[in-house]
């Protein structure tokens, strides 16, 4: 996330800010589309990694939901060149060609990533996982500020190349889950993949909407400079969310390995006190990046710090939300996470309906925060409600 965002600070500072808009929009749809590629197979195989008819056969469940990317990004692709075939066909084009191509290629590629990713979490190879997202993270970098500062004529490169490199690095990593058991995975396998997955699948899907809609409202409301300015304040905020997502990936597999709902209580004691201690070890941290870091961009950008602090705030409260969800995924609940997110996702579009079109990317943020908001006091009594469901239904004896 930190080289990601120096990224950010560093294209928003060498394109002109219409141009920059273009690129965070594009980058948001990158990050929408993958969660649509993968369906949520990413977290399933997490889950799945532990359940025991599946012991024997964690190569074969691997490469299945490699097959069902394969398949969406196949899908994907052919819908782009028909989109742009029409669209270019009725000169109803509103992106170019390129910027549109940029957001397919990259969402194959983090797809792949991410995907790969889950794989070394299933086995709990934490370290691993975490280097080479690293090393993807600076490849991005590298190459992408590259054609930025040597070609900044052609700030089309620097779309393509953030997309390219990703694209490459996912299918680097490929053939690591090739490895085991050979054969190629069948149909009933998939079935069984995606049978757990898909409302994760949803879940990813409206998680990444829930934080990318406001740019993508923003360009809708004709807005691109508010949108350019909004995306950068969230850039910098999204190292919370990353602390949020490495919080909810260490607990996913723990959680899995639970004896029982007796562990439930003492699990969501010592998770709740874990994500109180970050949240408070985050504050200064935002305050020293909205006072100082802030500072040091060009005048047009610095007014961004409200916009900045209220989506920190916002995610920060999802650090609150990390057991609950992780409760959800072990009480195999995972559609009240579903839920509980496009609930966001509605609070957050119909907050922001009223705010941005007059308050640009202050509204937005103000949207967002009080969304989020809502939508963790209504995941809260959900969890109650499930668990208390799940107690009932272990207690009571079978009707005969």
């Amino acid at each position: 996330m930190g080289a990601n965002a120096l990224l950010m600070l560093l294209l928003a500072q060498s394109l002109d800010l219409l141009t920059f808009g273009l690129l965070v929009t594009v980058i948001s749809g990158q990050l929408l589309l993958s969660r649509v590629l993968l369906l949520g197979v990413e977290v399933g195989i997490i889950r799945l990694h532990t359940v025991p008819e599946m012991s024997h056969r964690i190569g074969a469940l691997q490469r299945a939901g490699l097959a069902v990317i394969r398949w969406t990004s196949s899908g994907s692709i052919l819908l782009m060149l028909a989109a742009v075939w029409i669209t270019h066909s009725f000169d109803i084009a509103s992106w170019p060609m390129w910027a549109v191509s940029s957001v397919v290629v990259g969402a194959v590629g983090v797809a792949l990533v991410d995907y790969c990713y889950s794989a070394y979490l299933a086995h709990l190879r934490y370290r691993a996982g975490s280097i080479m997202h690293g090393v993807v993270a600076l490849l991005r970098l590298a190459v992408t500020a590259l054609f930025a500062l040597l070609v900044p004529q052609h700030p089309e490169l620097a779309f393509l190349g953030y997309a390219g490199s990703s694209l490459i690095a996912g299918l680097a990593q490929t053939p690591m889950l090739m490895r085991g058991d050979g054969g190629k995975p069948d149909s009933a396998l998939v079935r069984y993949l995606l049978r757990y997955s898909l409302w994760q699948g949803g879940t990813n899907v409206t998680v990444v909407l829930s934080l990318y809609q406001g740019t993508f409202l923003l360009d809708w409301l004709g807005q691109r400079v508010a949108t350019g300015a909004f995306g950068l304040a969230l850039t910098l905020s999204m190292g919370f969310f990353a602390i949020h997502l490495a919080f909810l990936e260490y607990l996913q597999p723990r959680a899995a390995r639970l004896e029982g709902l007796d562990a439930l209580p003492s699990f969501l004691i010592r998770t709740s006190g874990a994500a109180l201690a970050l949240s408070l070890g985050c504050v200064p941290v935002a305050m020293v990046i909205g006072s100082v870091i802030i500072d040091l961009l060009r005048p047009e950008l610095r007014g961004i710090a409200p916009v900045f602090y209220c989506l920190s705030a916002s995610m920060l409260l999802l650090l609150w939300q990390t057991p609950l969800m992780v409760v959800c995924q072990y009480l195999l609940r995972p559609h009240l996470v579903t839920v509980n997110q496009v609930l966001r996702v509605l609070c957050v579009a119909g907050l922001a309906l009223p705010l941005a079109p007059a308050r640009g990317a202050v509204g937005m943020a103000i949207a967002q925060l009080a969304g989020t908001t809502l939508a963790a006091i209504v995941l809260g009594v959900q969890v109650i409600l499930a668990v208390r469901a799940a107690g009932k239904a272990e207690t009571c004896p079978p009707r005969r």
